[in-house]
């Protein structure tokens, strides 16, 4: 007979007549009919790994934590399946292993820069794959802050695995040795018109290689040239200097150059980059310069470009090609270039643009507008600004004798709902000898 026994005669009568429901028998046939409780789960164990051993740039105050497609049990140590990255996350620790009174797998060594976490999640029936990244400033398991907005990693959990699975986080660029620090800054705070997609880039006398973040010289520009981020500290798994703060809209990059000789370099700013490639230029002014010391060290940030906020004078500048280009000098005179006039300038970002037609001022009077070529990180004008352009006739530019012509060029500006015109145009006195004029 089973246990019910132990109970009184009444009661065991009482009992056996409920066999059809729990499965009580008079009859000690060996069998055994009970609801077993299910087998204990299976887990594997997952290591994150964040090795920033190369640097030591963070500490504990920097509440770093491994965030993902998942959430996290505090309690229990257990993570599961939660595509919408709603947390709790776990926090990074570099302080030892359990064992010896840290928060780290076995095996891990505190203070070695490596931060990590060791987590369990039940032994999946097929395999599991989630998104993952690191993050800082994360409280009581909240998301926090990205550190590094373009990096994300993907991780497996095969099924029916029971071991350990490590996974690492994104590689941090350790400062090179025998090179200087050299950071570079475009300054769009005034607008804010730029973001990543648009390709700013410094430009120069220099070739980058993008993987190891080092500047060799090239006389030739032939680039690659220097992509530039908004994304924080190099030291923090971002591309700027130290000190530099994530989307503060100004963009940046450090690299390290050689310091075992002397050399000077030439450099400007470009937009619509991809990857390091060319783009129009947006730098204001003559090309800018700076020089490594043979044996320097520490951090350099050469003069950048700040954008400005965008003015309200608008432009317009003509060029009078009547009478087949009559009042002209040779040798441009007795040609109709009333077809294929154009220019070229910084207000054009370099680029050549079309002159259009303005009968309203004159018979074969052709001009720029400058309200008419305004991009989404374009501005018109303020009063002061040094403006620098030349013509293009034939698709040739405007000179004479080695400098741009300023011959029937009439610029005019729009202040307060009025045009201003009969401004002369001056001539560069050396370098490019491009056209000039101060906005009055």
């Amino acid at each position: 007979m089973r246990k019910c026994l132990a109970l009184g005669a009444a009661t065991l009568a009482a009992a056996c007549l409920l066999v059809p429901l729990f499965g009580c028998s008079s009859d000690d046939d060996g069998s055994d009919d009970r609801i077993l409780p299910p087998p204990a789960p299976d887990f594997a164990t997952i290591v994150y790994r964040l090795d920033d051993s190369a640097n030591h740039t963070f500490t504990t105050g920097d509440g770093l934590a491994w965030c993902g497609g998942f959430s996290w049990d505090a309690a229990t140590g257990i993570i599961t399946d939660d595509a919408s990255w709603s947390g709790p996350f776990p926090a990074l620790h570099d302080d030892g292993p359990a064992a010896d009174g840290g928060h780290e797998a076995d095996g891990e060594t505190a203070g070695d820069g490596i931060w990590t976490v060791a987590v369990e999640v039940v032994s999946p029936g097929a395999d599991w794959t989630f998104a993952y990244m690191p993050t800082k400033h994360s409280v009581d398991g909240s998301y926090g802050q990205a550190l590094d907005p373009n990096w994300g990693g993907q991780a497996t959990v095969t099924a029916g695995e029971t071991g350990t699975v490590t996974i690492a986080g994104p590689d941090f660029i350790p400062m090179q040795s025998g090179c200087v620090q050299m950071t570079f800054v475009i300054d769009d705070t005034a607008n804010q018109s730029y973001t990543e997609a648009d390709g700013l880039a410094w430009k120069g006398s220099f070739s980058y290689d993008a993987a190891r973040r080092v500047l060799t010289q090239d006389g030739a520009w032939s680039g690659p040239f220097v992509p530039l981020y908004d994304d924080g500290p190099w030291g923090a798994g971002g591309h700027e200097g130290d000190g530099a703060i994530g989307g503060d809209h100004k963009w940046s990059a450090t690299v390290w150059i050689d310091n075992s000789t002397t050399r000077e370099f030439e450099y400007g700013a470009i937009r619509g980059s991809t990857a390091g490639s060319d783009g129009a230029w947006i730098w204001s002014g003559a090309n800018g310069t700076f020089a490594v010391t043979a044996g320097a060290t520490g951090e350099y940030y050469p003069t950048g470009l700040t954008i400005p906020a965008w003015g309200t004078i608008d432009l317009l500048i003509l060029i009078d090609l009547s009478s087949d280009g009559g009042n002209l000098p040779d040798p441009w005179a007795g040609t109709d270039w009333t077809g294929s006039a154009g220019i070229r300038g910084g207000f054009t970002g370099w680029q050549s643009v079309a002159l259009r037609a303005f009968p309203e001022i004159g018979v074969d009077y052709y001009g720029f507008l400058l309200s008419e070529h305004i991009g989404p990180h374009d501005g018109l004008l303020h009063r002061g600004d040094d403006l620098v352009w030349v013509m293009e006739l034939g698709g040739q530019e405007y000179r004479v004798d080695g400098a741009a012509s300023n011959r029937m060029v009439m610029p005019r500006f729009l202040i307060d709902e009025q045009w201003w015109g009969g401004y002369d145009v001056l001539v560069q006195p050396d370098g490019d000898r491009y056209l000039t004029i101060t906005v009055p």
